[in-house]
């Protein structure tokens, strides 16, 4: 949970745009896209988090490949 209390984790969402699998964070002003991560497919998938100590700033990874830096 961030400071204000809103549960962060659930704001990263998969999201498919033209058979792209795209890594996408959900925010006030509306989602920003992370990361395309290739062709979808009904293979599974890794995503993965990543948190800096101290800081409300997380590294997604989809599949091991890393996407922008998002913060709250």
């Amino acid at each position: 949970m961030t400071g204000t209390g809103n549960p962060f984790l659930m704001s990263f969402f998969t999201q498919t745009t033209d058979g792209k699998l795209n890594l996408m964070h959900h925010k006030k002003a509306g989602n920003t896209k992370l990361g395309e991560f290739g062709n979808y497919s009904n293979d599974w998938q890794t995503l993965e988090l990543v948190f800096t100590a101290g800081s409300a700033t997380v590294t997604p990874k989809l599949n091991g490949v890393a996407g922008r830096h998002s913060r709250s």
